[in-house]
């Protein structure tokens, strides 16, 4: 049974929404898609707030931490209090309760302080150093033998986020389809909303490669459309629950595949909801919040790439005009995602041999692509930089370009 086609607004309801929506953000720019889409004719948002040290994760880290110290620490004390007392044998028995403890949770005791570290480093966008406060922790468990809990895999989980990041897609590939495999070998995690991210995360991964790799687009994008389909699923559960918030993930990546196969309108629903969903439904804790605002920024741009390809050039300009103006004037976090996408839009400016917005769209590329110079994406950026200043006969100028990110990216290698 097919649900009846939803009622489209009249002209006159349109104009009042708009109208209404230009009080409440007069600086907003407007967002027009197809009301058949799931999208009105209403104003792009505010993006969505972020403040990680206030997200659930955070701070459940935090008290779990605390916790743990302290019970270890007691124990301790309490074994130190009956040595001087001279109850040996109860003094061996806390000390030994408070090894094990230790041992139990001691991933968690090491793992909370780096984090912290890591996520600070994050946040200046010093990749390196937040690697490699990762990179020790993991180090130091494996040393020490400790068991391997919850944080040990999330600290995991966030190394392969930062080298995603930076374009390392190989090392990133082997680190989720890891924690991919062993969430699966569990009952209880193999449909987790953790999976559901690592699977996600993946086939982002997987479609980044088909852009950079023309021999593997195909197999790239294939496996990437399953293993999106794989998170949707995870997402809405058995019930097929369609406002589950976190959809909106999955849903843009294949809105992504779609466009880069050229199924336009498949992409514009899927792309549609998406928006929808990251606008509005409710989010899982395991979801930070900065996720959910570079989604809206990630899932904008697209939007502007599939409308030139729809042929609705001034629709786009708006959109991506604006959405770059709102990012010059504050700076959005995991915009480097944005890189690819942002690469696109240029070349298909070219294409239609609109320069100026090209231009206008590379030079807020190379300035996010300065910040992630091992990133391959920010070599792409700089080869499509190089053919507009080839068009627009300014071939002297293609030397000062490179040597912009030329002490950056020799820096970057320095720390790989």
């Amino acid at each position: 049974m097919t649900e009846p086609a939803p009622e489209l607004p009249s002209e006159k309801a349109v104009d009042e929404e708009k109208n209404e929506a230009k009080k409440d953000a007069p600086n907003s720019v407007e967002l027009v898609v197809s009301p058949a889409q799931g999208i009105l004719l209403a104003p792009l948002g505010p993006r969505p707030v972020t403040n990680n040290w206030l997200s659930l994760p955070f701070v459940m880290t935090c008290l779990a931490w605390a916790l743990v110290a302290i019970v270890c620490g007691l124990n301790f004390w309490l074994a130190g209090i009956m040595v001087s007392a001279g109850h040996y044998v109860m003094a061996a028995v806390n000390g030994l309760y408070a090894l094990l403890m230790v041992w139990i949770f001691g991933s968690t005791l090491i793992g909370a302080p780096a984090t912290f570290l890591a996520v600070r480093q994050l946040e200046k966008r010093n990749f390196f150093v937040a690697e490699q406060a990762f990179t020790n922790y993991l180090d130091l468990v494996k040393r020490l033998k400790l068991h391997k809990d919850g944080h040990y895999q999330v600290a995991t989980a966030n190394l392969a986020l930062i080298k995603l990041s930076r374009g390392d897609y190989h090392h990133a590939e082997v680190l989720y389809e890891d924690l991919i495999a062993k969430n699966k070998s569990s009952k209880r995690l193999a449909n987790h909303g953790l999976t559901a991210v690592y699977i996600n995360n993946l086939a982002g991964l997987k479609v980044a490669q088909a852009v950079l790799h023309e021999e593997l687009f195909d197999l790239e994008l294939s496996e990437a459309e399953r293993l999106a389909n794989e998170a949707l699923a995870i997402w809405r559960g058995a019930g097929g629950k369609k406002s589950s918030g976190e959809a909106a993930y999955p849903l843009q990546l294949l809105a992504e595949i779609y466009i880069l196969r050229g199924q336009l309108p498949e992409a514009e629903k899927a792309l549609s909801e998406s928006i929808e969903l990251n606008g509005g439904a409710k989010q899982s804790a395991v979801i930070l919040p900065e996720a959910r605002q570079g989604l809206y920024f990630e899932s904008h741009f697209w939007l502007g790439l599939l409308l030139l390809k729809q042929g609705k050039k001034d629709q786009a300009d708006k959109i991506i005009a604006g959405l770059i103006d709102q990012l010059r004037k504050s700076p959005a976090p995991v915009l480097q995602h944005s890189m690819l996408v942002l690469n696109l839009i240029t070349r298909e400016y070219v294409e239609m041999g609109a320069l100026a917005e090209a231009e206008n769209v590379v030079s807020f590329a190379y300035s996010v692509a300065r910040g992630y110079p091992v990133h391959p994406e920010a070599q792409e950026i700089a080869h499509t930089f190089e053919d507009i200043l080839i068009k627009t006969d300014r071939k002297d100028e293609i030397a000062d370009m490179k040597l912009w990110i030329r002490p950056v990216l020799e820096l970057g290698l320095d720390g790989v």
